[in-house]
């Protein structure tokens, strides 16, 4: 397996507090709950060995067996099982599991088979898993590639749903073409990049989603515009607006104490461990995959 980003300085400011946060929602069972001593779930474990992958953490990680747990513990989404499956996937390979053979699943051919569901940020999940399975030339992946540079919209970003470009879509659509082996400066990836700088909240340095489903900064936005930046080969902390302020800037402002990242400075909103596996992922400078087959 190979590590697909040049991780960050150590120093990185408010990675290792999202780290010891993460590492706290570990159960004996091997899984992570969204919150310390909260119930294990399929979600969150693949997040942490995605986001514990690239932040070299991964073999501090040792109250259970993560591998195990995502082994016994399969998706089960019906809305978005084939993105689900992709996270899934993502997952077992990070945490060092064949997703072609897991205890005798095939979760590869599970994924090939499944049902894309026309929603463009959930089917980027897609991509991404089956790049991580090291099927980045697979049939499957060439015709989403095609689909999603057909998809782009005039703005050069991508959208959530009909009415306009959003951030969210964005950050993960680019991720997703560049792992899969487009190229960062193309001119749909530079389209995209533009699109971001565009967006960016000069006050903050943030991402808001840039729609009306969330119209203020976020950290689940800007940690995807901030995957989408390393992805493409630049610094989150080089975009800096006319306030002096980067995305950095904004996540560590998001940051408690005890290390999670609340969605909002003032609200903690309904994603604790995913913002914070994301945007310790994020500032790290990752994105996803984080390992590859």
């Amino acid at each position: 397996m190979t590590v697909t980003v040049v991780q960050a300085d150590a120093d990185t400011p408010g990675v290792a507090q999202a780290v010891e946060y993460l590492l706290s929602c570990q159960n004996p069972d091997g899984g992570f709950a969204n919150t310390p001593g909260g119930e294990s779930n399929y979600a969150p474990t693949a997040q942490a060995a995605i986001a514990l992958a690239q932040t070299g953490d991964l073999d501090r990680a040792t109250k259970g067996d993560m591998l195990a747990y995502l082994s016994a513990h399969p998706p089960t989404d019906t809305s978005n099982y084939a993105g689900s499956l992709g996270r899934h996937i993502m997952g077992i390979v990070a945490a060092g599991g064949d997703p072609h053979d897991l205890d005798g699943t095939d979760y590869v051919q599970m994924l090939k088979d499944a049902e894309p569901s026309g929603q463009l940020f959930a089917d980027s999940l897609i991509i991404i898993g089956l790049t991580a399975a090291g099927e980045s030339d697979s049939q499957e992946v060439q015709d989403l590639i095609a689909l999603y540079l057909q998809k782009q919209g005039t703005d050069g970003g991508w959208s959530w749903s009909p009415g306009g470009s959003d951030v969210d879509t964005t950050g993960m659509v680019v991720s997703a073409l560049i792992s899969a082996g487009v190229d960062p400066g193309s001119e749909p990836i530079q389209r995209a990049s533009d699109y971001l700088r565009g967006i960016q909240d000069d006050s903050t340095g943030g991402f808001s989603m840039g729609n009306a489903m969330s119209s203020s900064p976020n950290t689940n936005s800007c940690g995807l515009a901030i995957m989408a930046i390393n992805a493409v080969g630049q610094n989150a902390s080089d975009w800096v607006t006319s306030s002096g302020k980067n995305p950095i800037d904004f996540m560590l402002t998001c940051q408690q104490d005890n290390g999670v990242i609340w969605w909002m400075p003032d609200s903690e909103g309904g994603m604790l461990f995913e913002c914070t596996a994301y945007g310790a992922l994020a500032m790290d400078g990752g994105f996803m995959p984080t390992i590859i087959l």
